[in-house]
């Protein structure tokens, strides 16, 4: 059992690499931290978010870390630090939103992601690449969650109204954006 003061301001998400043996910490600090589990020994700080980190994730093999926030990018970094501390290259940083995002969840796969910001709008990404593949405007309120089903092809999203709603995630994602809907949903069916 370990305990530390690990940032300077709130940890708003964890997660863990698929592992087990890696933790990471987003922060209101405006960081990610990495952490070695068996004894909680700092691996690495990623400070390059320009503001409060919300969520963060390991996708697919745990090769890389997935982080978002308030300054409305996706970061994507390379994970070389199980062992010991070292620096995780960032891999992209990519303007996602127009607003801060709130939300982000992964497919099983590692291979989908879907995003949701404070300006009601929920996108859906390729991974690793980090490609829109598809977005949804004008939702009724904020997405606060999100989950896609184990399938990978379902998208669950409540907002901060009360509502939830649901709708099937573009599969074949080669095909570029899809402003409106994907796989024939519309935002309103959300």
């Amino acid at each position: 059992v370990w305990s530390n003061s690990v940032h300077t301001g709130a940890v708003f998400d964890l997660a863990f690499d698929p592992s087990g043996g890696v933790l990471a910490s987003a922060s209101a600090d405006q960081t990610v931290k990495l952490w070695r589990v068996r004894d909680g020994l700092r691996l690495d700080t990623l400070n390059q978010p320009q503001g409060e980190v919300s969520r963060v994730f390991f996708p697919g093999d745990g090769t890389q870390v997935l982080a978002v926030g308030a300054d409305r990018r996706i970061h994507q970094w390379r994970l070389v630090s199980r062992e010991g501390p070292a620096l995780n290259p960032v891999v992209a940083a990519r303007f996602a939103h127009d607003a801060g995002i709130v939300a982000m969840a992964l497919s099983r796969d590692g291979r989908t992601l879907v995003t949701a910001a404070m300006d009601r709008s929920l996108k859906q990404w390729r991974l690793p690449e980090v490609e829109e593949v598809a977005a949804w405007t004008g939702q009724s309120d904020v997405v606060g969650a999100l989950a896609i089903d184990p399938t990978g092809r379902r998208l669950i999203a409540a907002r901060m109204d009360g509502s939830v709603g649901s709708v099937r995630l573009k599969v074949d994602a080669g095909a570029g954006p899809a402003v409106a809907g994907a796989a024939g949903s519309t935002p309103g069916a959300m």
